[in-house]
């Protein structure tokens, strides 16, 4: 890669830095039930309240409790329950058309990061007038956005802590972030019964995208002492608990501590940002249909090997966190340590490392993942089109020589 491109990057990631420092970040106050965001929504005379969310948790019970709790306290709202996964452009600008027709004055989303983020376009869209392709970047918003209370049903996204909204536009299978403290929720109500009935594939899933949130904050070069020690307070926690939800073998306090990490997570992610790890991931996303946090857990250890002795103290230090070797060991040693980890960690919730993917597109999405990790993420390494492209390469299950279904 140019040396000249790396050092305009450094230097953007730097400026960005100190803006970052000069922005007013707010922080979700925390609900811990329906009542409390029904309390809220009285309070602030905030109605009528939009109500955005995804077939499947529409046909929960823990649904059908929030609108009971809406019809007690006599307050009016509208449904908008047609997100799905990987929410595109043409679903957000029909949302904000809808909010808009409805005058409503506050959004409740409920559902997992693909809801949140969904909502969240769709309010950006609703308030700037803006078509949803001019909306990507940074700080395009720029809008006081309605009240607006996530209610997370899974538990990694951190979507209900953070400045970004991913949405895709299918026509060109580009996945892209929209990035404005605007969109931050203004309350993140964590009921950890909402958590509590999800199959293995989605715990597993969720519970890796949390952690590669985590790591990526915390290994990457615009990392404060904030985002540090939510970082690592979530990496521990994920540590502690997933195993344990994952297995059925969890406590109240299990799926809370869950929560908590992806909301840790989250406030540390979208001040210090991502990585190559979600600019790959997103790739494989939009033009494979692989869930994205298992696209995470795969590339994850693939990249912290890549960035080689770049990365090794900072991943030493995670490794003393959770006490994963000695602390006389080396940092190059702590650092293979907590990249097994995960390895064994993808293992243990038969997490696949290999997916089938159309090597005639590599170029493209190495292309994408390129354009989207460049200038912004403040990695260890800057990954060049040649570097994706060899992680796209060690996912596919050809260069493993054999075919899924063989």
């Amino acid at each position: 890669m140019n040396c000249f491109f790396k050092a305009y990057c450094r230097t953007y990631q730097f400026f960005l830095k100190i803006l970052a420092k000069c922005i007013k970040w707010p922080k979700p106050q925390i609900l811990n039930n329906f009542q409390d965001a029904t309390e809220i929504l009285k309070e602030k005379n905030a109605f009528p309240v939009l109500i955005v969310s995804g077939k499947t948790v529409s046909q929960q019970p823990f649904f059908n409790e929030l609108i009971s709790q809406l019809h007690d306290k006599k307050i009016p709202f509208e449904t908008f329950c047609e997100t799905t996964s990987d929410p595109d452009t043409v679903l957000v600008e029909k949302g904000a058309k809808f909010f808009k027709e409805k005058n409503c004055k506050s959004v409740i989303a409920i559902g997992g990061g693909s809801v949140i983020d969904c909502a969240k376009a769709i309010m950006a869209v609703a308030a700037t007038g803006k078509d949803i392709k001019n909306l990507r970047g940074i700080l395009k918003v720029r809008k006081k956005l309605p009240l607006f209370i996530a209610v997370p049903t899974t538990a990694g996204t951190g979507s209900e802590a953070t400045a970004a909204s991913v949405i895709i536009n299918r026509k060109n299978k580009d996945k892209y972030s929209i990035i404005d403290t605007a969109l931050i929720p203004s309350y993140a109500l964590l009921d950890f019964r909402l958590i509590s009935n999800l199959s293995q594939r989605i715990t597993a899933s969720s519970g890796m995208d949390a952690l590669t949130h985590a790591v990526e904050a915390y290994i990457g070069k615009s990392g404060t002492p904030f985002t540090d020690e939510c970082a690592l307070k979530s990496i521990k926690l994920i540590s502690e608990n997933l195993l344990s939800v994952y297995n059925g073998e969890a406590t109240d306090d299990n799926y809370k501590n869950m929560l908590y990490a992806s909301f840790y997570a989250g406030l540390a992610f979208t001040r210090a940002y991502v990585g190559p790890v979600h600019a790959a991931a997103h790739s494989v996303g939009g033009f494979a249909s692989v869930p994205h946090g298992v696209a995470c857990a795969a590339t994850l250890p693939l990249v912290l090997r890549k960035y080689g002795a770049k990365a090794y103290q900072k991943l030493s230090e995670i490794a003393d966190y959770i006490s994963l070797a000695e602390k006389s060991a080396l940092p190059d040693i702590k650092a293979e340590k907590f990249i097994q980890y995960i390895e064994e960690l993808n293992f243990k919730l038969d997490i696949e490392d290999k997916f089938k993917l159309n090597e005639s597109e590599f170029k493209q999405m190495a292309a994408h993942a390129f354009q989207e990790s460049n200038p912004l993420y403040p990695s260890p390494v800057i990954f060049s089109k040649k570097d994706y492209l060899d992680i796209f390469n060690k996912l596919n299950f050809k260069e493993a020589g054999f075919e899924k279904n063989s």
